[in-house]
C-alpha cells in the first residue's frame, strides 16, 4: 500500500463528515424528544452515521492506498504500457508517503512490466524483493514465480532444483495451478518438450484473456513453432505481437524474428 498525506487527510475528512452528521442527528433527536416530537428516523441516522463513517473512511484509505495497483492493471495488462506504469511506480515511491509498503500484487505487476521491457535482471530482482517482503502464507507462490522467471532466463538447473523442492511441499490451490502452468509451459519449453507446451498454450488461446495474456501466448507460440521449424506458423504468431504488442519490447523482438525467419 502506498498512502500519501493527501489521501490520509481525505479519509479522515470522510470520517469527520459522518461524525458531524451523526452528532447533528442525535442532537436533533434529543431536542425533539424534549418537546415530545421524537423522530426515530433521525435517531437511527445519528446512530448509524458513526460506524458507517468509520467504514467509509477505511474503504477510502484502501482505495487511495491501492491506486497504483488499479493503474498498473490498466497500463500493464490492458493498454500494454509497462514503461508508463514503472514511471508512476518509481515516482510514487520517491514521493512523501505516510505508508510505503508495496503489496505482492503491485510487485507482480512491476515484475511483468520489467519482463515486457526485456529488463530481465531487474525482473529477477523484483522477485527477490517479493520474497523478502512476503509472509509465509504466500512464500511458495512467490518462489514459483521465481521458478518461472529462472526457466525463462535459461537458468534451467537452478529453476529445476527449486521447482522439485516446492513440489515436495503441501501447496494450496493457487500454487498447484501455478505448478501445472510451469510444468506445461516454462519447464516444458526449457526441457525441449515443445509439443506439450504447444498443446497447453493452444488450449489457453480459447479462453477469454486480457491483452497481456494474449500477447504472451502468441509470443510463446511463435517461439515454440520457430523451434519446431514451422516457419509459417511462427511468423503468424509473431505478426500478432507486432500488431498488438503496444509499447512493449516484444514488438521489436517479434519484428526482428520475423525478418530473420523470412530472410
Amino acid at each position: 500500500m502506498f498512502l500519501t498525506k493527501k489521501a490520509l487527510i481525505k479519509a479522515v475528512l470522510v470520517v469527520l463528515l459522518f461524525f458531524v452528521l451523526g452528532g447533528i442527528c442525535l442532537s436533533l433527536s434529543w431536542l425533539m424528544g424534549i418537546i415530545g416530537a421524537e423522530d426515530k428516523l433521525i435517531l437511527a441516522i445519528g446512530v448509524i452515521a458513526f460506524p458507517y463513517g468509520i467504514f467509509l473512511g477505511l474503504m477510502k484509505l484502501y482505495a487511495e492506498g491501492n491506486k497504483i495497483f488499479s493503474s498498473g492493471m490498466k497500463l500493464v495488462r490492458r493498454e500494454l504500457k509497462p514503461a508508463q506504469f514503472l514511471r508512476e511506480y518509481e515516482s510514487l515511491k520517491a514521493s512523501e508517503l505516510v505508508v510505503c509498503k508495496p503489496s505482492i500484487s503491485v510487485l507482480q505487476l512491476v515484475m511483468v512490466a520489467q519482463m515486457l521491457l526485456d529488463e530481465r535482471d531487474k525482473e529477477l530482482g523484483t522477485v527477490e524483493e517479493m520474497l523478502s517482503a512476503v509472509g509465509d502464507k504466500h512464500k511458495n507462490y512467490v518462489k514459483l514465480l521465481k521458478v518461472s522467471c529462472l526457466f525463462d532466463l535459461g537458468r534451467t538447473e537452478e529453476a529445476e532444483t527449486l521447482f522439485c523442492e516446492l513440489q515436495g511441499q503441501k501447496l494450496d490451490l493457487r500454487c498447484r495451478a501455478m505448478v501445472d502452468l510451469i510444468l506445461k509451459s516454462d519447464r516444458a519449453v526449457a526441457m525441449g518438450d515443445y509439443k506439450i507446451a504447444e498443446a497447453y498454450l493452444l488450449r489457453r488461446l480459447d479462453q477469454r484473456l486480457d491483452n497481456l495474456g494474449m500477447l504472451s501466448l502468441h509470443f510463446s507460440l511463435g517461439s515454440i513453432y520457430e523451434k519446431l521449424q514451422d516457419t509459417e506458423r511462427a511468423i503468424e504468431h509473431y505478426e500478432y505481437c507486432v500488431e498488438n504488442g503496444g509499447e512493449t519490447a516484444l514488438v521489436n523482438k517479434a519484428r526482428a524474428l520475423i525478418k530473420e525467419l523470412k530472410g
